[in-house]
């Protein structure tokens, strides 16, 4: 993110608002691609998931999912993302997204439902290139037990 701390309010979010498990899903774009999974995150700028899309074709596609995140201030935050499929290098990808809402656990504000974008283009797992036309992924995320 481009703006600096100055910049934010401050409504006491960090990086252990983000922890524990959560289901996740995302939409791409015209092409109608999405993708379910789960994702369990540590509380301390990492997390990583399982994911199963749907490309379009009806078949689903499994990927292992590892990346780091930063929460700041004010609920918002970014992630990078590696996303593994086997047989081929991982791919690179980046994500903003915003606390929806949370709940008060000891000094810590918890995210239980989170919604994001995609910072980097939808990449077509056949070719490994930018969907055309260029697509971004919306996702959702709901903390579960």
């Amino acid at each position: 993110m481009a703006s600096n701390d100055k910049d934010r309010i401050d409504l006491g979010y960090n990086n252990a608002s983000f922890v524990g498990n959560y289901g996740f899903s995302i939409i791409f774009g015209a092409n109608r691609q999405t993708g379910i999974g789960v994702a369990q995150s540590d509380g301390k700028g990492n997390f990583h998931a399982i994911q199963k899309l749907n490309t379009g074709t009806g078949k689903l596609i499994h990927q292992k999912i590892q990346g780091t995140y930063r929460v700041f201030p004010d609920g918002t935050g970014d992630a990078q993302v590696d996303l593994f499929m086997e047989g081929q290098p991982p791919l690179k990808g980046a994500f903003a997204y915003v606390v929806l809402t949370a709940v008060q656990r000891g000094n810590v504000k918890v995210a239980v439902e989170l919604q994001g974008t995609d910072l980097t283009p939808a990449i077509d797992l056949t070719t490994g290139q930018p969907l055309q036309p260029i697509q971004l992924g919306v996702s959702w995320f709901k903390q579960i037990p």
